[in-house]
């Protein structure tokens, strides 16, 4: 499953803002209580936010473009589906001054 990371102010819900229904998880490897929100028509899992956190976990295929990014992080990689491949990320060149 692809995530990304935005800050609060950065997303915008263009529709079906009456059918999200939240509900808080404190069942986490963390310890720590999420906030998880989800379509109320189709049951599909859409942000996931800290209870205390200042950013928003969307899913991917939520947000418009989402085709055309590039990966830069993997979180909880042990837990990937054996079908899934490593994702191999290339380290950024240091500017040259």
């Amino acid at each position: 499953m692809a995530h990304s990371y935005w800050k609060p102010k950065q997303l915008r819900i263009t529709r079906g803002e009456s059918s999200i229904r939240h509900y808080s998880d404190c069942d986490t490897q963390s310890g720590n209580t999420i906030i998880r929100s989800f379509c109320s028509n189709c049951g599909a899992s859409l942000f996931v936010k800290a209870a205390k956190g200042d950013f928003i976990i969307a899913q991917a295929s939520a947000i418009e473009g989402h085709q055309n990014w590039t990966p830069k992080k993997e979180v909880f990689g042990e837990n990937r589906a054996t079908w899934l491949k490593e994702i191999a990320f290339t380290s950024k060149k240091k500017a040259k001054l």
